[in-house]
This record gives structure tokens, sequence and C-alpha cells, in this order.
């Protein structure tokens, strides 16, 4: 799979669980000439600084429903399979969150 195709099912899965959640402020995506940068911002509750090393661990939520498997499942693709990273570009609490991913080329 090429890189953008992988951005591309990337993009497509977040639109599609943002449709679902009605929680996705906005998704930019730039390029340069070693990367591809995808920014996915949330109206979410955001997260405290204490908690973010945390939310990419598998069984972190705190939902009352759900496993917790949602980031690190993102994280392990993002970086195992395709040796990029993801984090949390900036986080405010009762904000939001953006989340980046950056997927070198």
């Amino acid at each position: 799979m090429s890189l953008h195709e992988s951005a591309e099912m990337y993009l497509e899965t977040i639109y599609e669980l943002s449709q679902k959640q009605n929680t996705v402020r906005s998704i930019d995506v730039a390029e340069t000439s070693k990367a591809v940068i995808i920014d996915i911002a949330d109206t979410g509750k955001g997260i405290a600084k204490s908690k973010r090393k945390a939310v990419f661990l598998p069984g972190y939520t705190t939902k009352t429903r759900g496993w917790g498997l949602g980031l690190s499942l993102a994280k392990r693709i993002v970086e195992k399979y395709h040796k990029g990273k993801i984090f949390i570009k900036k986080s405010e609490v009762g904000v939001g969150t953006t989340f980046r991913i950056v997927l070198k080329k």
C-alpha cells in the first residue's frame, strides 16, 4: 500500500467515525518533501497534561462503555505498520484535542 493510499484510508476511517459520533471538528492534511501530516481536531472533553501519555495505552478510557482500544490501535497501526508517529499536538480541557499523524514518504 502506498503512502498516499494509507493516508487516504486513515482519512476515510476518521471521517466515517466522525459522522457516527459527531465529534471531529476538522481534518487538515499537509505534505512536505519528507512526510504527509494529518491533524485531526475533535470537540471532546480535552485531555489533561497528566493523562496525555496514558491515552495511548490499551484499556485506557474515560467512557462508561468501550474497551479503550481506539488510540492504542491507531498508535500501533501508524507506528508499527507505517513507521510513522501519532501524538497529541494540543489539548485544552473543556475544548478538545488535536492529534497529529506523521507518515514518512
